[in-house]
């Protein structure tokens, strides 16, 4: 969802559309050692792609959701400008708002 892939090798399209699986399957295929594969067995990428879909959807939004002021507040002042304005323009609302019924997103 909001990560940072770089890679200097063309991947195919797939990097395009997910370009951190993309590199984790490269470089399993590229050096992982036969039978000790990260991505091994029939069952591996179907399972992989949906804990990273899960992780993504769900609790990265609720971390988010929970930190988003107290990683504001940990933020040298330069960067705080930026991350409030950029995370308030997504949410539609101030950081404040949208952390201040937090304590009942907890599992």
């Amino acid at each position: 969802m909001y990560s940072l892939a770089t890679m200097r090798r063309d991947l195919q399209s797939a990097l395009l559309e997910n370009p951190s699986f993309a590199i984790a399957e490269y470089l399993d295929e590229t050096y992982g050692a036969p039978g000790n594969r990260l991505l091994d067995g029939p069952h591996a990428i179907p399972l992989t792609r949906f804990v990273e879909s899960w992780s993504q959807t769900q609790l990265m939004l609720w971390i988010e959701q929970w930190a988003l002021v107290d990683i504001h507040g940990m933020l040298g002042k330069k960067d705080q400008a930026y991350f409030r304005q950029s995370r308030e323009k997504r949410m539609g609302k101030k950081l404040e708002a949208v952390i201040a019924d937090r304590v009942t997103l907890l599992p």
